[in-house]
């Protein structure tokens, strides 16, 4: 139905057009006569559906301005607004309602349209119901819209029911993600340092210094050693970690109950200083590079002194023959 609606407008407005270069090849007699042109658009709309339709009056051959024109929309549409017209001469066009028509004229005989100048404006509407509907037209040359007529085309709009009509696809809203919970850990109670009893002593880590035990005087005669009695009390020797010394047991040791000499430590072992003690000493590079050092600028005043001695002595002979010493002397 939209198919054969759109071919009708077609052939009807290339007869408009073909009557309108037959009417320009004419003598332009005919007073009041107007070639004209109306366009709608869009021609396919929903039914139940807000539309703003643009439409377009140009002038196209004359011989008359144009000052007004008239279009009126099928019954059961209901115009929301219309907009105010833009004439491309610049002139002063206004628009008015009255039911479904519609007035667009200007209020001054200059603004009027002449040969190839349009105005356009806008009107918003709602179809009631789907079909195919016409929309007649006129136009005038006085700008008060009286005095003759010049019948346009009708417009030709088709109304689709809204089941055919094409659904605008929705977007489709982006899920947001929920935030992931933030994972504490749970904080362990500190254990209280647990403090030693005052009574226990730490443990030494370190082994136990022996005492030093003062060495003899071997040439001396031994001393005679005084025997033990019964009312003497025992020996003390010192204890390994230096708290005093500790008696010893009656009748302990060695059963003699007589004191028991010091232990002489041994004498410490001779500290003996081989060729890879030092590292001076190590390698041929370290007595190599000084020796080259202090010898090769040795080596060469040596060498130059005795470059001069031998140019000296070369010099010698040719002195005398200067001098005239090597001549025989006379007799």
């Amino acid at each position: 139905m939209a198919a054969g609606a759109v071919g009708r407008l077609m052939r009807r407005i290339l007869a408009s057009l073909l009557l309108a270069l037959a009417v320009t090849a004419l003598p332009q007699a005919a007073a009041g006569f107007l070639v004209w042109t109306f366009v709608v658009l869009p021609l396919t709309v929903t039914a139940g559906q807000a539309t703003v339709f643009t439409m377009t009056v140009t002038n196209v051959a004359g011989p008359d301005d144009l000052g007004c024109t008239e279009v009126t929309l099928p019954a059961g549409f209901s115009v929301q607004s219309i907009s105010d017209p833009v004439a491309s001469n610049g002139g002063d066009w206004e628009a008015s309602l009255t039911g479904t028509t519609v007035e667009v004229n200007t209020d001054s005989g200059g603004d009027r349209l002449e040969i190839g100048d349009s105005v356009t404006f806008q009107v918003k509407a709602t179809p009631p119901a789907a079909g195919l509907t016409s929309w007649p037209n006129h136009a005038h040359r006085q700008q008060d819209c009286s005095g003759p007529t010049e019948l346009g085309l009708p417009i030709e709009v088709v109304v689709l029911p809204p089941i055919l009509a094409t659904p605008t696809p929705r977007p489709t809203a982006t899920p947001t993600p929920k935030p992931t919970p933030t994972a504490h850990p749970t904080p362990r109670p500190t254990p209280a340092p647990t403090r030693p009893p005052a009574s226990a002593a730490p443990p030494s880590t370190s082994a136990p210094t022996p005492a030093p035990t003062p060495a003899p005087n071997r040439s001396s005669s031994p001393r005679p050693r005084p025997s033990a009695s019964a009312s003497e009390p025992p020996a003390a020797s010192p204890t390994p970690d230096g708290a005093g010394p500790v008696q010893s047991p009656p009748g302990g040791g060695s059963g003699s109950g007589q004191i028991t000499d010091p232990r002489i430590p041994p004498d410490p072992a001779p500290v003996r200083v081989g060729a890879g003690t030092l590292t001076v000493f190590d390698g041929i590079g370290t007595w190599s590079v000084p020796a080259a050092v202090v010898g090769v600028p040795g080596l060469l005043v040596v060498l130059w002194v005795a470059l001069q001695t031998v140019g000296a002595l070369a010099w010698v002979p040719a002195v005398r023959r200067l001098r005239g010493e090597d001549r025989p002397r006379e007799a």
